[in-house]
């Protein structure tokens, strides 16, 4: 943990061994800007839900996010193809995103291929263990960042897989008991930003057959605290909503925003 930084200032870290030998050059980053300051950051996901590490498309699309500057990098899920491993964070992360992590912070959002397609019903704590080595981040949580308040949470515990067959993610009936939508419920409430932005890897409307409507239980709760816009993935393509409110398109309400992959996928969507 770094302390001590100034509002937006650039500054220069090396990695060095115990006894103070450098291990590497001087990477340059930025500390967060002040609280009210305008900030630019890039989407991604589905790099492991669609692409292989060899992907003809994957180094041109992060190359480009280098060259945007964003002030950090927010994942919708699906980063690698199967989170329960070690290998696949080495393949789908830290090698091809090297240049780009060095200077640039990563905000994750728990997908399903990051608990490898098994039911994040919290039964099996060990699905997240390699997520939970490389982040140091709950597997929900809110962050503000400049102008911004980013709500992010684990879509595949809040809304597990009814089974292991067809893959269909179900939100429980007792769904608002469950620790994660109190912690959304509490966390826009308090929440003062100019701008609200809920993260969550299964999208509630789409404009394809990826869509978990089950999820669309939470657009009440997302309306009534004026988020601005909900960011999810899943579906491999992209999408952008008018406003709903109350199910429908109206002329104030939230958008819905999907990210989507690292491949080209024509032949999915003729």
């Amino acid at each position: 943990q770094v302390t001590g930084l100034e509002a937006g200032k650039s500054y220069c870290y090396e990695l060095a061994s115990e006894d103070g030998t450098p291990l590497t050059e001087c990477f340059p980053f930025r500390a967060a800007p002040q609280e009210d300051a305008a900030i630019r950051f890039v989407l991604t996901a589905e790099y492991g839900g669609s692409t292989a590490p060899d992907s003809p498309y994957a180094g041109p699309l992060i190359e480009r996010m280098g060259y945007e500057h964003p002030d950090f990098l927010l994942s919708v899920g699906d980063l690698v193809n199967d989170g329960t491993k070690e290998e696949p964070w080495d393949a789908y992360i830290f090698r091809p995103f090297a240049s780009l992590l060095r200077s640039t912070p990563l905000y994750p959002c728990i997908g399903n291929h990051e608990v490898g397609d098994r039911i994040a019903d919290g039964s099996h704590p060990e699905i997240y263990a390699y997520f939970d080595r490389y982040f140091a981040l709950p597997h929900y949580y809110s962050f503000d960042y400049g102008c911004g308040h980013f709500c992010v949470l684990d879509a595949p515990n809040l809304c597990p897989y009814e089974d292991t067959v067809n893959y269909v993610p179900k939100l429980p009936e007792d769904y608002r008991e469950s620790d994660q939508f109190r912690f959304l419920e509490q966390d826009l409430a308090a929440c003062g930003k100019p701008w609200k932005f809920v993260v969550f890897h299964y999208p509630p409307y789409t404009s394809s057959y990826v869509d978990v409507p089950a999820l669309q239980a939470l657009a009440p709760v997302l309306e009534r605290h004026g988020v601005d816009m909900v960011f999810n993935s899943h579906a491999i393509l992209y999408d952008r909503s008018h406003p709903i409110a109350g199910g429908k398109v109206a002329s104030k309400g939230v958008r819905y925003l999907l990210v989507g992959g690292f491949e080209k996928f024509d032949h999915w969507f003729p």
